[in-house]
């Protein structure tokens, strides 16, 4: 067990603890340097989610809040709709015009806080409970 520096090939450094034989450490060091650091993973992830919705059609709102917790709801809000969007392709024609109200209600939710607050919620259970909530289906 010992610290090593990780130079990614972003360029960014981080100090690690690498555990097991000297082989296994060794190709932990040379891998680093061919992959993003885990904050540059991340962001290119949400660039990737966010030009993937963008290219949906939907209306996005823009956020209201800190730049911390816009950062964050954009990504959260990209894995929701996203997943949504997945759930929509597998619904019977005569509810399709639910879920294309609640999509757009979603997508022109402003609050990055409700992203936030959301953020542990299925995508199939946070569009039950909007859906419910404003009205779209009856509440069981």
């Amino acid at each position: 067990m010992a610290q090593y520096t990780m130079t990614y090939r972003c360029g960014h450094e981080e100090q690690t603890q690498l555990y097991g034989p000297t082989k296994g450490r060794e190709r932990k060091i040379d891998w680093a340097k061919e992959a993003l650091c885990p904050g540059c993973y991340c962001t290119q992830e949400t660039k990737q989610r966010t030009a993937a919705l963008a290219s949906s059609g939907l209306a996005l709102a823009t956020f209201e809040g800190s730049s911390k917790q816009i950062e964050w709801a954009t990504d959260i809000r990209a894995r929701k709709l996203l997943e949504l969007q997945r759930l929509l392709a597998k619904v019977q024609a005569g509810d399709k015009g639910i879920w294309d109200a609640l999509l757009t209600r979603l997508a022109g939710e402003r609050s990055a806080k409700f992203w936030i607050d959301h953020r542990d919620v299925s995508a199939q259970t946070l569009g039950r409970r909007v859906a419910q909530a404003t009205g779209l289906i009856p509440v069981a």
